[in-house]
């Protein structure tokens, strides 16, 4: 495999990253990434934790339950174990524990046959150390057949990941429709119910990275910090033509995914440009409470 060379802003990426990695809970040993020891495989097999899933009928299900993703794993970029995957998924699961990543989902309408939720981000509310509300303008709809407690392959849903806090984000973008998000194209969920309605372990079999949105989104890799050490994004912004309008703490995100390895771009994206293929898993946990509407809107 023809590998890129590295550009001096790409090995500090690559720098920044492998620091990062010994702050995320997930990795038994983050700087060991050999392929056998990468930290998506021990969630990927124990899925999530509900030993029930199976039991049950889940009557339990109601309108009006709200879950948030407190596990999210790539497993494969292209149908591959792409080197980046360690790296990302490290930074993700520091950002979901500090709840400084939220996806949620409420559920809005429920039958013997059919599951529909509303996917939502979440934002982690300025000041506070961990209590998050939701984005309203990010939401989306995903329709699941259901028996019972399995949830099978969703509806198609293209959908816009935000991290940081509401007026913080840690991925800038300034160019793209909907900024300082990652947008996913043709995402689809399935899951399986816990018998008590809890949790949802699921899986992501199919969801794209557009190659054109990732060139445009900077994200700030400072793992274990909260969003506000990011900075305040400065409009004037411009080095090299990476990351306007953002800050210097920026570094691409398409520059980074290819720091690691050459991505194949299987997949297309909303427009029908070339996207990575992602595959992941995912935990979904019941909240106590409906989480309340974002007030401040990122920058």
């Amino acid at each position: 495999m023809i590998r890129l060379a590295l550009r001096p802003r790409r090995v500090l990426v690559t720098a920044l990253l492998l620091t990062s990695l010994p702050l995320a809970g997930a990795c038994d040993n983050p700087v060991d990434t050999a392929e056998n020891e990468l930290p998506y495989q021990s969630q990927a097999d124990t899925g999530g934790g509900d030993a029930d899933v199976e039991a049950g009928t889940c009557d339990c299900l109601a309108v009006g339950d709200w879950y948030r993703f407190d596990q999210l794993a790539i497993t494969a970029i292209d149908g591959e174990e792409h080197p980046a995957i360690p790296a990302l998924n490290a930074i993700w699961t520091n950002d979901i524990a500090a709840k400084e990543l939220s996806i949620l989902i409420e559920v809005t309408a429920v039958s013997d046959t059919e599951v529909t939720v509303r996917a939502v981000d979440g934002a982690r509310i300025d000041g506070t150390e961990d209590q998050i509300c939701a984005i309203t303008d990010t939401a989306g709809t995903l329709t699941f057949p259901r028996t019972g407690c399995t949830l099978g392959d969703s509806t198609p849903i293209s959908f816009n990941v935000y991290s940081g806090a509401e007026s913080y984000p840690k991925n800038c973008s300034t160019t793209l429709p909907v900024k300082h998000v990652i947008p996913v194209s043709h995402t689809i969920l399935s899951g399986t119910m816990s018998s008590t309605c809890e949790g949802v372990d699921g899986l992501v079999p199919s969801g794209a990275l557009g190659e054109t949105a990732l060139n445009q989104i900077c994200t700030c890799l400072l793992a274990g910090q909260k969003a506000e050490e990011c900075g305040d994004l400065d409009p004037t912004y411009n080095v090299g033509g990476e990351c306007g309008g953002c800050n210097a703490k920026y570094s691409s995100l398409g520059n980074l995914l290819t720091t690691f390895g050459d991505v194949q771009w299987k997949c297309t994206d909303d427009d029908g440009g070339r996207a990575a293929c992602v595959e992941a898993t995912w935990h979904a946990a019941r909240l106590d409470a409906s989480p309340p509407a974002c007030t401040h809107s990122p920058p």
